[in-house]
């Protein structure tokens, strides 16, 4: 598999034996004929505070949605906004999806930081929902907590929240709200993740679970889960390897984008 930049440089990404990788291989050549729609928030050297606030501002005047800029370091506020979000996207609105993305990046800058982010996102978006399969549990057997500089994986990627950011976020102790907010891995998209720095994911779910255990059983039966453990939460699926990863950083913080898949 190969990521094709604007500058016509070629970045090849080695597969591994996994159930995960021939899913990831057959997927991305049905769209290796697509512009990959790369955006500035897709590259951890381009997201800062600023313009994550010009992206939510943006796209909230373009919906018609007032927005506070002082509040948006409140998670109270960012809570309202995904309400706001939820009740009125439709599907497949770009503009939507760009709001939405927005919100989870300020909850992500609350604690007064300047830049975030460990990983490159190659996401097909709309184009690619035709092409997403089911996930398995059974999948959890190649799923690992911490990943490599270089790794490319797949991860938890629904428009929703885990249990665990729903804590974090103090939404309601309502268990309808639970319900409706909180997803499980449901979804395999057609979407990479490469990690330009070593990562770990794990987090401690001590407290969480003293919350969550009032709720984990109708969580369980309404998904069908069947052997859920909490650490589920945070695992992604290794499909490949970067050949040259430090290559592929140079491009991106050289101002370079990828725009194909090819296999």
């Amino acid at each position: 598999m190969k990521l094709i930049f604007n500058d016509a440089s070629i970045h090849d990404i080695t597969p591994i034996n996994n159930v995960i990788s021939s899913f990831a291989v057959r997927m991305f050549k049905h769209l290796s004929n697509l512009d990959i729609p790369f955006r500035f928030r897709d590259s951890p050297y381009n997201i800062t505070k600023e313009n994550t606030y010009d992206q939510i501002i943006n796209s909230a005047k373009i919906l018609g949605i007032d927005v506070q800029v002082e509040l948006l370091d409140d998670q109270k506020y960012l809570n309202k906004l995904h309400k706001i979000y939820e009740k009125q996207y439709t599907g497949n609105d770009i503009i939507w999806l760009d709001f939405h993305e927005a919100i989870h990046l300020c909850e992500k800058f609350k604690d007064s930081k300047t830049s975030i982010g460990n990983t490159v996102f190659i996401d097909f978006r709309e184009f690619g929902g035709l092409l997403e399969q089911r996930f398995s549990e059974d999948y959890y057997a190649d799923s690992v907590l911490k990943v490599s500089k270089g790794d490319c994986y797949l991860s938890w990627a629904e428009l929703a929240k885990t249990p665990y950011d729903y804590f974090e976020d103090n939404e309601p102790n309502d268990l309808d709200r639970i319900l409706e907010l909180c997803k499980p891995w449901i979804w395999l998209k057609p979407s990479i993740r490469i990690a330009v720095e070593d990562v770990d994911f794990n987090q401690d779910t001590t407290l969480m679970m003293k919350w969550f255990d009032q709720y984990k059983e109708d969580f369980i039966k309404k998904y069908g889960l069947v052997n859920w453990q909490p650490d589920h939460l945070f695992r992604v699926i290794p499909f490949g390897k970067m050949v040259d990863i430090d290559y592929f950083i140079d491009k991106l913080k050289s101002g370079n984008i990828p725009t194909r898949i090819s296999l």
